[in-house]
């Protein structure tokens, strides 16, 4: 009786250890769970990186030369550039230094390389010049859109009127257009004539290209009159020499 007694003694502690020893471990992987999950949470808190700016890069210039021997140009704006031959890197940069400009290595793996004699900051400046030109150019033959309904408002119309007037003196072509929704579409001959009367205003700045039907919408596309800025300016120096003319025949007359 004694010896049953003890053994299920026994057997409840060992119940009962191995329960605390398995609920030991949940919590033990429970706390390095949560722990893995509150490091990642501090590790993106800061949202995604920016990347580092990416420097442009530059020529070896002047002392950051170092082949022994160059091919050296001297570069002239207004005529072709005068070659010097193959000089060593130190009569390169002399010749650099007594030209007050700066030794450029042009081709590097060139046998040998090849380095020019400029003033590179003008240089620089030159190339962004002329980037600043290209992207004005390319800007003003954007395509510009001034939009209307076949039954616009007068002071609604008036101000399409004054954008389409701004973007043509820019130099930017224009497309008018007319939307028509639903059963509108039965007033087509009405956008035909608004689209007329604005063409018609803006002559003198445009030369218009028939209207076109786009599915339910009217379209008419404006191109700026370059050769009229050319005349405005002569007409206004043919009046400015007609004027003076009168003035001296008025002297002459009262003289």
């Amino acid at each position: 009786m004694k010896i049953g007694f003890c053994l299920l003694c026994v057997a409840l502690l060992a119940t009962s250890t191995f329960s605390f020893i398995t609920q030991e471990t949940r919590n033990t992987r429970h706390h390095v769970k949560s722990s893995s999950t509150l490091q990642m949470a501090l590790k993106g808190r800061g949202g995604p990186r920016a990347m580092p700016e990416k420097k442009p890069d530059l020529p070896p210039m002047n002392e950051e030369i170092t082949a022994p021997q160059l091919r050296v140009v001297v570069a002239n704006p207004a005529a072709s550039d005068e070659a010097l031959g193959i000089l060593s890197l130190q009569e390169a940069l002399e010749k650099a230094e007594e030209l007050d400009q700066d030794l450029v290595l042009i081709a590097e793996k060139a046998d040998p390389p090849v380095a020019k004699i400029m003033n590179y900051s003008r240089f620089l400046y030159n190339q962004q010049k002329k980037q600043k030109e290209q992207m004005s150019a390319q800007r003003a033959k954007e395509l510009k859109e001034v939009k209307m309904s076949y039954k616009i408002e007068k002071h609604d119309y008036e101000v399409r009127a004054k954008a389409a007037t701004k973007f043509l003196k820019g130099g930017h072509r224009v497309k008018l257009l007319v939307q028509f929704r639903g059963r509108e579409q039965q007033h087509m001959d009405l956008g035909r004539d608004l689209l007329g009367r604005l063409s018609g205003d803006v002559e003198d700045l445009a030369l218009p290209e028939p209207i076109r039907r786009e599915g339910n919408r009217l379209t008419m596309l404006l191109t700026p009159r370059a050769e009229l800025a050319k005349q405005g300016g002569g007409s206004g120096g043919a009046s400015k020499k007609k004027k003076v003319e009168t003035t001296k025949n008025i002297d002459n007359g009262l003289a």
